[in-house]
């Protein structure tokens, strides 16, 4: 609309935004913060459930491989950056950490039963 205005209305015509549009066009460039703090939101989850600083990082070096698909989809498909491609990215991020979850769970149990962290972690692989 800006870019429209800009080039077709004459100078003596100027518009506002209001509403929901000034909030949207407000919060532009915000999105990096709302991811950041969804990837501290989880690591803390985390840390809670495995009552460990150290663990969560294992689960947590997943989200980036989530993200370069999605990012890549959105941006082949020529789809804005709207809230709802936002909260799905935020989604992803919680889906490729559930995955993760799971994984480093079974070699935490494997490694509990006195497998080596080496043999836990390539017995995981390969399951």
């Amino acid at each position: 609309m800006e870019g429209v205005a800009s080039k077709e209305f004459p100078k003596e015509i100027d518009f506002e935004w209001s509403g929901v549009s000034l909030h949207e066009s407000q919060a532009q460039g915000e999105e990096i913060y709302i991811f950041a703090l969804a990837i501290l939101l989880v690591y803390l989850v985390l840390a809670f459930l495995y009552e460990s600083w150290p663990l969560p990082f294992a689960v947590i070096l997943v989200v980036p491989l989530g993200l370069p698909g999605t990012v890549a989809l959105v941006s082949v498909t020529g789809m804005e950056n709207n809230i709802y491609v936002q909260i799905g990215i935020v989604l992803v991020i919680t889906l490729a950490s559930k995955n993760a979850i799971l994984i480093v769970e079974f070699a935490r149990d494997l490694w509990a039963s006195g497998q080596s962290i080496k043999d836990a972690a390539l017995n995981v692989s390969k399951a």
